[in-house]
């Protein structure tokens, strides 16, 4: 028994007729009736009744029957969606993100690719590099793209570089460091003499940043308030005299821009950290998934290139 002898059956109940079931299969009356004959043989049962010199469906054909059809359009479906899958029309795509890039560059992206991709259903993982590194390790996801500085070398892990973010501090218009002329420069005691918020930010990448400040060694560059949600940092500034370290891309929104400023302080060098996809060496991106990680580290890139 096979999927082509249940078309025939069907045709044939259809039409109660084997020179027209004959044609609608594009088979002869001869091998039709031939075809009929040994599904019916296969299961051991009689389908039509031929008496009569007419054709009728017995009462066990129509339970049959009932299978048949469905099994045929349950075979369609699944031919339907392996092909879509094929294509990256449809399906599921698990991957992760970093807190900084889910804030920023990433919603605009997965908007455009949702209304490129309608069919795909997206399962988006936000949190720190370690946690999607497991997830990634036990296939719970596809993809990871974060701040890759501190992931160790591993074999199995495959690493695009995106780029490089700029850094800057921000503060609410009109705090005491927003001076009339907002593009005068402030030196680091200045700046430090105000609580300050930031995202996480590992011992290596503070020493660079005090290091760009011309803070001595001694000093200490106190991070008051640390958390990886930056829209709720940013929500902080209104009303407080806090300053904010963070991603340049995070700022570049004009609703952001109306409330919140750009401090002056002068780095010869702004670009801190490093932007990545992760995937594992020996995983084959779903395509669905590959034209999700294009789109993503395409908009990654230009985000970087930007500010």
């Amino acid at each position: 028994m096979n999927l082509k002898q249940l078309k025939h059956v069907v045709a044939l109940s259809d039409t109660l007729n084997f020179h027209r079931a004959a044609e609608r299969v594009f088979l002869t009356q001869s091998a039709l009736s031939r075809s009929i004959a040994n599904f019916e043989s296969d299961i051991g049962l009689v389908i039509f009744d031929r008496s009569n010199g007419q054709v009728a469906v017995t009462s066990v054909g129509q339970q049959v029957l009932h299978r048949a059809r469905k099994l045929l359009a349950d075979s369609h479906n699944f031919l339907q969606d392996v092909r879509h899958l094929k294509e990256g029309i449809s399906g599921l795509v698990s991957f992760g993100m970093g807190p900084f890039l889910a804030a920023t560059v990433i919603p605009s992206a997965l908007k455009k690719y949702h209304l490129a991709h309608p069919g795909i259903s997206l399962n988006m993982n936000i949190n720190r590099w370690d946690y999607l590194r497991n997830l990634l390790e036990n296939e719970e996801i596809e993809f990871f793209i974060a701040d890759i500085r501190q992931i160790p070398d591993d074999q199995n892990l495959n690493i695009t570089l995106l780029g490089n973010p700029s850094i800057g501090f921000y503060c609410r218009r009109g705090h005491p460091l927003h001076k009339q002329n907002s593009d005068a420069p402030i030196n680091a005691q200045e700046l430090l003499e105000f609580p300050m918020a930031s995202v996480g930010i590992p011992p290596v990448v503070k020493q660079e940043i005090k290091h760009e400040l011309n803070l001595a060694e001694s000093a200490d560059l106190k991070i008051d308030i640390q958390c990886d949600d930056l829209l709720l940092l940013k929500n902080l500034l209104p009303g407080t005299d806090i300053v904010l370290l963070c991603a340049k891309a995070m700022m570049a929104f004009p609703s952001i821009q109306e409330e919140i400023v750009h401090l002056n302080v002068p780095m010869a060098n702004n670009k801190f950290g490093t932007w990545g996809l992760v995937t594992i060496k020996s995983k084959e991106l779903t395509p669905a998934a590959q034209i999700l990680a294009q789109l993503l580290c395409t908009h990654i890139v230009e985000a970087t290139n930007e500010f």
